[in-house]
């Protein structure tokens, strides 16, 4: 009997958690007691699997649509799919045709046709029974088994063959429901964000991809194709716009050597020096430069003038390698910089006197050396008498120097004329004392025949530079405001290298 049922329509409810399942009969198990169909369609929605097998312990109610008779003439009809719902395109298709997708309600308890699980009769289309499907003894229970793969099936664990038989009813006993597993449909959020992570693990080469990118090329493309050639040309011939610090108005070739000094006077002195600006700055040789200050004292420009005037220059280049603003302002007071001024009896020591006087009213911790001579210079005891005056502090003896580190020491015992002093026990002990510090040095106006028996960072050298040994270590020079018509006097074409400092750093100009 159970080939006649094979292609009916039949609509089975198989409660609120299986739901209700419509589709055409394509086999009926006696013995599992179950039924597969095809073209299947739960809740209205048509199941991703080809085949659906229906347990009879999970079916509330069946009811038979059309039989096989009746299904091989149904039309094929044509649905249309929305949001996974399967629904004619109108209802003159449709017809009798369309499967009736509204949960069914299971029948009443006291239906003759079901009792003590067996059902004899089912309810067609318009109501009216189908007589010849299983009765009587023939008892039926169905399961949902989804599968994933169209050739392969798995029966439900609590389906009625695999149930024991109730002693006391002589029933079958029921298992719990259990969902239908079927194909899960990935979002559109799962498929962008699950990407494989090995297409992340290798290391992307920015400097590769950058190479690939032609800037200044795209750039000339955007413009050649956004102005026409005649607005090209005259954006060519439009004259370039200068910042407000720039000169508006040409002027003419710059001439890098303004400083000329004549070949009788500059014998032997062919080493050049260049500025950071491009300028260079000549040699002179030693006695050159004392004529230059014998001209200008002559002229007025007297030895306190430029006392005055070299020791300010060298206070603000101390203060700048100090820190500058950095290191002393009024919040930062605990950490007050300490500077060694060594000097000598002659007029480079008055130098340095007169630059430790400066620093000690800029709040710098100044100690001064200076030896003892029965006869001192009368404007180098000025200056040591101005400096006395300050907060800085004064010592005769080498043993009197600080031995705990300080931040620079000033270089002032050498002169080119007092070569004898370099003999002297103290001369010797503070070499020594110099040389084991660790502080940086700085020379000031350093002769240029013999040079130091200290290792100097930086000199500075006053008017225009002297040629000056290797030990000497950077070379800055200092203005002194002298007039050009000084320098003429001594044939010297003089034009100021400074700009807009007082000290400048300068380099040695390599031969062409």
């Amino acid at each position: 009997m159970s080939e006649d049922w094979i292609g009916c329509v039949v609509s089975v409810d198989c409660g609120d958690t299986l739901g209700t399942y419509q589709g055409q009969v394509s086999l009926v198990n006696r013995e599992d007691q179950s039924i597969t169909l095809i073209k299947v369609f739960r809740n209205g929605m048509l199941c991703e699997v080809p085949t659906v097998t229906l347990s009879a312990i999970d079916i509330q109610d069946l009811k038979i649509l059309k039989t096989s008779t009746e299904a091989e003439e149904l039309p094929a009809i044509r649905h249309k799919v929305k949001n996974g719902h399967v629904t004619p395109p109108n209802a003159a298709d449709a017809g009798e045709g369309y499967l009736d997708t509204t949960p069914l309600k299971p029948k009443a308890s006291n239906d003759p046709g079901r009792r003590n699980g067996r059902s004899n009769g089912y309810q067609g289309v318009n109501g009216q029974g189908v007589n010849g499907f299983p009765n009587g003894n023939d008892q039926y229970n169905y399961s949902v088994s989804s599968t994933r793969e169209a050739d392969s099936f798995r029966k439900r664990s609590g389906s009625a063959s695999d149930t024991k038989t109730n002693s006391g009813r002589g029933g079958r006993g029921r298992s719990t429901p259990k969902k239908i597993e079927g194909r899960r449909r990935n979002t559109p959020r799962e498929e962008c964000f699950s990407a494989p992570s090995q297409s992340f693990l290798g290391e992307f080469d920015f400097e590769k991809n950058l190479a690939l990118f032609d800037k200044q090329a795209v750039f000339e493309e955007i413009e050649s194709s956004s102005y026409p050639a005649e607005m090209q040309i005259a954006a060519q011939k439009q004259p370039p716009k200068y910042r407000c610090d720039e000169n508006v108005l040409q002027s003419g070739p710059v001439e890098l050597r303004q400083i000329k000094i004549k070949s009788s006077a500059s014998s032997g002195m062919d080493k050049d020096y260049v500025t950071d600006a491009g300028l260079v700055v000549p040699c002179i040789p030693q006695d050159l430069r004392n004529k230059l200050f014998e001209k200008a004292e002559k002229a007025g420009f007297k030895t306190e003038r430029l006392l005055e005037v070299v020791g300010r220059s060298a206070c603000e280049m101390v203060l700048q390698l100090l820190g500058g603003a950095h290191r002393l302002n009024p919040r930062n007071a605990h950490q007050r910089p300490t500077v060694v001024v060594l000097c000598g009896p002659h007029m480079q020591g008055a130098q340095g006197v007169s630059c430790a006087r400066q620093l000690a009213n800029h709040n710098v911790n100044v100690i001064l050396f200076v030896p003892n001579f029965l006869k001192m210079l009368n404007w180098l005891a000025e200056e040591i008498a101005l400096f006395e005056l300050t907060s800085g502090k004064k010592t005769s003896d080498p043993s009197g120097l600080p031995t705990f580190p300080v931040d620079i020491i000033i270089n002032c015992l050498d002169n080119g004329e007092n070569k004898h002093l370099r003999s002297q026990p103290w001369y010797t002990t503070i070499v020594n004392w110099t040389n084991q510090s660790k502080a940086p040095v700085m020379a000031m106006d350093p002769p240029a025949d013999g040079g130091s028996d200290i290792q100097n960072k930086w000199s500075m050298c006053l008017g225009l530079p002297l040629n000056l040994p290797d030990n000497c270590g950077q070379i800055y020079l200092c203005d002194l405001g002298l007039p050009k018509a000084i320098f003429k006097q001594l044939g010297i074409t003089y034009q100021s290298p400074f700009g807009h400092k007082f000290v400048i750093p300068l380099h040695v100009k390599a031969s062409s």
